[in-house]
């Protein structure tokens, strides 16, 4: 009898748990749709978007990107807005914009996959939220359904396949998530950069170590994620030479992209920037370096194909020399995973900081301080931006 009071208790317990991490994700979803509100009701393009939509309106009406229409990002891209425009209506840019906050949603979805699958779901919630939170901070552009918000879909997916423990010789669903990468780089090419740490990752000694792996088998593994990630390519490249025109988007999307000039003043500032920006994310990365509270034990692998993204992240950003305050979006998802588990730690207090700054009260406010200062920013920004345009 007491057995079965105990084990009732148990349950119950349980079920308030899972039922308030449920409003916790309704929260999360919630305050995603509040801080890309202004995206949601602004009836014209944002930025990029208009460039965009005018080779995917191309498309639709069947025309041939980078022929009868040029811009030099690549051919995935276009489809993409062809697709929602051909479902959508030319030019409906409030259905767009719809797509966009679903498509930041289901990036979330991949980093809650990862911090879960790693940790815990607190983990993997918090690694969601920061990412909702802080991809839009910058410009208006950064809540636009631009390359960088693109390609992170398909590079979180993609990691989130890599990652997922598995003490098999052969894993078959690397060749997924190479084939995730390749379409991040269709998408937006420096995405092509977060290939390379998730292929170092399977070759990792304690990696092979932890799984009890041949290097032999950490090579096989490493050739199916290549093989994925080409595959790919080859698959759209025959799609193009069928269509005529893969000579010219190779052109425009690979060699067109010469580096005139380097920005060193305007890189300096932006990137100081978005380090006050990204503080608390940095803050938390900081620590997983350190990791003096032996969080990541276990998991030395994984912590280092984190930080090398966030290496890799942070080259891609600074590829194109030019700085633009969309180009650090790539670098959320890194940040977000790496800093999410000492967040998750100290929220729960099992462990604690002896700087006010760390204070969960004070990480409650700072982050709830940044949400409304980003979606302040939008509002302001995009109020100005109300007049009708001839594509609109």
């Amino acid at each position: 009898m007491f057995r079965s009071s105990a084990a009732a208790q148990i349950v119950d317990k349980q079920g308030d748990s899972l039922q308030r991490f449920q409003w916790v994700v309704l929260g999360v979803v919630l305050l995603t749709i509040a801080i890309r509100l202004p995206s949601l009701l602004h009836p014209q393009p944002i930025d990029s978007e208009a460039m965009y939509s005018v080779v995917a309106n191309e498309i639709v009406d069947g025309g041939r990107p980078y022929l009868d229409a040029v811009e030099r990002k690549p051919p995935l891209l276009f489809w993409t807005y062809a697709a929602v425009f051909e479902l959508a209506g030319k030019y409906n840019w409030k259905v767009l914009h719809i797509v966009a906050l679903v498509w930041t949603l289901a990036t979330m979805a991949g980093l809650y996959m990862i911090g879960t699958r790693l940790f815990d779901r607190n983990t993997g919630l918090i690694a969601a939220l920061f990412y909702s939170v802080f991809q839009p901070c910058g410009r208006a552009q950064n809540i636009a359904f631009d390359g960088e918000l693109l390609m992170n879909l398909p590079i979180v997916w993609a990691w989130a396949i890599g990652l997922r423990w598995s003490s098999a010789r052969v894993r078959p669903e690397l060749l997924l998530s190479g084939a995730l990468l390749g379409v991040a780089f269709l998408l937006k090419q420096p995405a092509a950069i977060a290939a390379v740490p998730l292929g170092i990752y399977l070759l990792l000694p304690s990696y092979r170590t932890s799984r009890s792996l041949l290097l032999t088998a950490s090579v096989t593994q490493a050739a199916m994620l290549t093989t994925g990630f080409f595959g790919t390519l080859a698959l759209v490249g025959f799609v193009l030479h069928g269509q005529g025109i893969l000579r010219e988007a190779i052109y425009w999307t690979i060699n067109d992209h010469t580096i005139p000039y380097v920005f060193w003043k305007k890189g300096v500032l932006v990137s100081l920037a978005y380090v006050v920006g990204f503080l608390p994310l940095l803050i938390g990365a900081a620590m997983v370096i350190r990791d003096e509270r032996a969080i990541w034990t276990g998991k030395n692998a994984e912590r280092t194909a984190l930080l090398g993204l966030l290496v890799a992240s942070a080259v891609g950003a600074a590829a194109g020399a030019r700085f633009y305050e969309h180009y650090y979006i790539q670098l959320v998802p890194p940040l977000a995973l790496l800093a999410a588990p000492y967040y998750a730690q100290l929220w729960a207090g099992r462990i604690q900081s002896h700087h006010w700054l760390l204070r969960p009260v004070v990480t409650y406010a700072w982050l709830a301080l940044t949400a409304v200062a980003v979606s302040t920013w939008d509002w302001l920004e995009l109020s100005g931006r109300r007049e009708p345009l001839e594509t609109g």
